[in-house]
């Protein structure tokens, strides 16, 4: 009786483990230079609501580690190819890289400042002198196309 019990405890904990070994493997692809790939953005890097990955371009590979850039530049980390996943789309903003060296913060807040067609909307109704505003909170000016029937606004 005890041993047709450990039998069954033993074979219920390989099975176990298997389903977790399997569960954490993941197939790790190789990119070469202009693939189309995304970093996924930390939380504190983002905006509310904003995106939760970066598109970008594979700029060159060395030794199994990926020099990456997106439309505000290229990025000063190399990234092993665990941490990128393959786009199949094209993306018109990253025909061509610029060649300055961006942060990856300073690269997402380049991107979430031009997403939205190269001007930022944020259609407030009052004097935009809060946060509450979107434009003061990301620290630019609003512009004509924001609100243009509001003539209140302080943040020309």
């Amino acid at each position: 009786m005890r041993r047709l019990a450990r039998e069954q405890v033993d074979r219920n904990v390989n099975l176990i483990k298997a389903v977790m070994e399997k569960r954490g493997r993941r197939i790790v692809d190789s990119f070469n230079v202009d693939d189309i790939v995304r970093i996924s953005i930390p939380k504190v890097d983002r905006i509310k609501l904003g995106m939760k990955y970066l598109p970008c371009k594979v700029v060159s590979v060395v030794g199994g580690r990926y020099q990456i850039g997106c439309a505000s530049g290229v990025l000063n980390v190399w990234y092993n190819a665990a941490d990128m996943e393959r786009v199949n789309i094209e993306i018109p903003e990253l025909e061509t890289v610029p060649e300055v060296t961006v942060s990856l913060t300073e690269a997402v807040r380049g991107v979430e400042l031009t997403r939205s067609g190269s001007v930022n909307n944020c259609r407030c109704k009052s004097t935009c002198s809060t946060k509450r505003c979107g434009c003061r909170r990301i620290n630019i000016r609003c512009n004509p196309q924001c609100h243009p029937a509001n003539r209140q606004c302080s943040n020309h």
